[in-house]
C-alpha cells in the first residue's frame, strides 16, 4: 500500500512571514503600552491609590506637623 499526502504551504507561509513582519518593528506597541503607564500613573496619583485601588497610607503625624508649618495639609501627599 502507497500512501501520497500532499501540502500547500503556501498560505501558512504568507500567514507567518505577515506576523513576522508586524513584529518586526515593536515601536507602534511600546508606545501604546507606554501610553497606558504613564495614564494608569496619572491617575493612581490623582486617586492617591495604587492601579488597583488600595488608597496609599496616610502621612506619619509627624510628616502632618512639618508640612502644617509651611502651609500645606496632608493632601494631596505629594505635592
Amino acid at each position: 500500500m502507497n500512501l501520497t499526502i500532499e501540502y500547500n504551504d503556501a498560505a501558512t507561509l504568507a500567514a507567518l512571514n505577515d506576523f513576522l513582519r508586524q513584529t518586526n518593528n515593536l515601536s507602534p506597541v511600546m508606545a501604546e503600552i507606554a501610553e497606558h503607564l504613564v495614564a494608569s500613573a496619572t491617575d493612581s496619583f490623582r486617586r492617591e491609590a495604587s492601579p488597583d485601588g488600595t488608597p496609599w497610607k496616610a502621612l506619619a503625624p509627624a510628616t502632618v506637623e512639618e508640612r502644617a508649618k509651611i502651609g500645606k495639609g496632608p493632601r494631596p501627599i505629594l505635592v
